[in-house]
């Protein structure tokens, strides 16, 4: 998906097109289309503020809860996706920025948090320049508001935010099980999600996941929620900054065969530099 800082312009430009003509091969998302498309933002800043709501403003119909894309995520032939809105880390521009457009339309959202990182700036590593890089994350009074208050499911986003297939699986068990309980302890709620940092996983990540409890598995991998009792859920990275008509056509599924076009772009791309 583009729409996020520093993604290339001319790639957003031929992503944009592949969609466009994905949405049109599909009868505007009514061939092949059903289940359910799961965003995944960071934060909201104050300017990003009227541009997330008009996002939302679009989706508000067909949001549904993360817990519920079992029930709501089957596949029907001629039904446009459902949209599930999730967000990572917890920044605490969120508080101002989307808990009231939210609850005003009625959307609702998923939170996933690092225990040991609230009320502080991210401590993990971020690129150079990153808009959040210095942005405060909610601390464990705010997150129990949002979740008692305001009625947001929040999740597990690891303990420490680490790449988990970096790490020995005695780790991994570490990171999944310590932020479960820790969550489960602050917020007097069952935790049973987790969303993997940058969505990265391997094979030993997803066992430990299950062994952990959680019943659900969220990655960044850019695919349509067919329903079932699917561990694994893939969601498209957002940012209030895309452009209108990305936007539109991700939650209209239309991004989903872009992912792999895109690859083949890029490792075309590389095949070619290589030539010179």
């Amino acid at each position: 998906m583009g729409g996020r800082a520093g993604t290339n312009y001319f790639k957003r430009v031929i992503c944009l097109g592949l969609a466009g003509l994905s949405y049109l091969l599909s009868f505007g998302g009514r061939l092949g289309r059903g289940g359910a498309v799961v965003l995944c933002y960071p934060g909201v800043s104050e300017e990003q503020g009227r541009a997330f709501a008009r996002q939302m403003s679009g989706i508000a119909p067909r949001a549904v809860p993360l817990a519920r894309l079992p029930e709501t995520g089957s596949y029907r032939l001629g039904t446009p996706p459902r949209v599930c809105v999730t967000f990572d880390d917890g920044f605490e521009n969120l508080l101002a920025n989307a808990v009231p457009v939210l609850e005003q339309l009625g959307v609702p959202a998923t939170l996933f948090v690092v225990p040991e990182n609230l009320g502080r700036p991210p401590h993990w590593t971020m690129r150079p320049g990153h808009p959040d890089a210095r942005e405060r994350l909610m601390d464990a009074l705010q997150v129990r508001k949002l979740v008692h208050d305001h009625g947001w499911r929040v999740e597990s986003h690891t303990l420490t935010h680490a790449h988990l297939p970096s790490l020995p699986a005695a780790e991994v068990r570490r990171e999944l099980s310590e932020s479960k309980a820790a969550l489960e302890s602050a917020l007097g709620v069952p935790i049973t999600a987790v969303a993997f940092p940058h969505g990265a996983y391997n094979q030993t990540v997803l066992e430990e996941a299950r062994r952990t409890g959680y019943v659900s598995a969220c990655t960044l991998e850019p695919r349509l929620y067919r329903g079932g009792q699917e561990h694994r859920i893939g969601r498209f990275l957002m940012s209030p900054d895309a452009w209108s008509l990305e936007f539109y056509l991700t939650c209209a599924g239309a991004y989903v065969w872009v992912n792999t076009c895109r690859r083949l772009l890029t490792a075309g791309w590389r095949w070619l530099a290589r030539r010179k």
